[in-house]
């Protein structure tokens, strides 16, 4: 019966080459400013707006309001437990690489999952913006705090050596 080998820190070093945290940082730099790009199309168009807000909008945006936040509070630690998940499926990886695939495949579910609430608190902000509603109910702006929470989140973790050494001996070393 053939036994895994667990992958050395040694083995992680070789493949932790530039090209492969340079792949790291795209990814987080990609979710992260296409949430800026259309937060700031959001912001602009919301200040824009001079419709009136009607009692159907309100309720519709009070209504996805009450979802994003709701689903903002379920992603965290959804994204947390997915993510330590992710890293010990299937037991000890047996080579390098595998691990640097499964570090990317989990921070890439992590980022999706808070990406897909951030986009929805935008959307949230549209669509009142567009209404009139946050003209009429400013407080409907917090839907953009998930915003901030991923780009937050972004900026705080974006992948350099230290990091995924750090993440490598935490789940593999």
């Amino acid at each position: 019966m053939e036994t895994k080998r667990s992958v050395s820190e040694a083995d992680f070093q070789r493949v932790l080459t530039p090209e492969n945290i340079r792949i790291f940082q795209v990814i987080f730099a990609a979710i992260g400013s296409g949430v800026l790009l259309f937060a700031v199309v959001v912001i602009f168009l919301g200040m824009m707006s001079t419709a009136e807000a009607a009692a159907a909008d309100l309720s519709l945006v009070r209504t996805l309001t009450f979802v994003h936040v709701l689903l903002l509070l379920m992603v965290i630690p959804a994204g947390r437990l997915l993510y330590a998940r992710m890293l010990a499926q299937d037991g000890p990886p047996i080579t390098a690489n595998q691990c640097m695939t499964r570090i990317r495949t989990a921070e890439i579910v992590r980022l999706a999952l808070l990406e897909g609430v951030a986009l929805l608190g935008l959307v949230v902000c549209l669509i009142g913006g567009l209404n009139g509603v946050l003209a009429a109910h400013p407080l409907y702006w917090l839907n953009i705090i998930s915003s901030i929470v991923l780009l937050a989140f972004v900026s705080q973790n974006l992948p350099n050596a230290d990091r995924l050494n750090q993440t490598f001996r935490a789940h593999f070393g």
